[in-house]
């Protein structure tokens, strides 16, 4: 069964350290082989898993934390234990604050964050109107500083969630909670304590004229 909190702006849930951001850019505060592994568990969600060919242009201190699984490499049990990973989803179609609260907001809860960009077909389903599509949208959010990836929704979040193994889910203030059988993992819902209607994508599109 997953857990359940709440955590807003001044809320209960702490932060477990400062983020950082991916890509080799590391701030004094984060130890090099925590660095390390980050980037390798980036690599094998990006591929669902790394290539022997990706394996083979790692340096040896890269390949210690890493066995082969199913024809591919992933991280070491010991070593994903260094990881708490987060993991956040939306649509991401209009950039607002609201967005940049929940991100951040999920950020603070682990090491390593996971945002999940919807499809096209599942933003339309769920807001009826799309701006951008799903390429778009997931190159702004993996340009986010609390973001360590950003990852292109598929057909099933249970495809999703036994990809990315999340420690945390978290749902922002404006959505649902839902239940999902696949994981062990505790989930959060997120507070907002300020206006949100006009932070909502929905809402914006609909002040643009669209």
């Amino acid at each position: 069964m997953a857990k359940q909190a709440t955590a807003g702006i001044g809320g209960t849930v702490p932060s477990s350290g400062n983020k950082k951001l991916f890509e080799g850019k590391i701030m004094e505060a984060e130890k090099p082989e925590l660095a390390i592994v980050k980037r390798l568990f980036a690599l094998q969600l990006s591929g669902n898993g790394i290539s022997a060919s990706d394996f083979s242009r790692l340096s040896g201190e890269e390949k210690e934390h890493l066995e082969i699984k199913g024809g591919s490499y992933c991280l070491k049990q010991e070593s994903r234990k260094k990881l708490t990973v987060v993991m956040t989803g939306g649509v991401f179609d209009v950039l607002h604050a609201g967005h940049v609260f929940t991100l951040n907001e999920a950020a603070k809860l682990g090491n390593f964050l996971v945002a999940v960009v919807a499809t096209d077909e599942t933003a339309m389903k769920s807001k009826g109107k799309l701006l951008h599509p799903q390429a778009y949208r997931l190159y702004l959010v993996s340009n986010l500083k609390a973001v360590d990836i950003a990852m292109p929704g598929v057909g099933r979040k249970e495809d999703t969630l036994e990809r990315v193994a999340p420690d945390i889910v978290v749902f922002g203030y404006d959505q649902k909670l839902q239940t999902v059988r696949t994981g062990q993992f505790r989930t959060v819902k997120l507070d907002l304590d300020m206006d949100s209607e006009m932070l909502k994508s929905s809402k914006i599109i609909s002040s643009m004229g669209y």
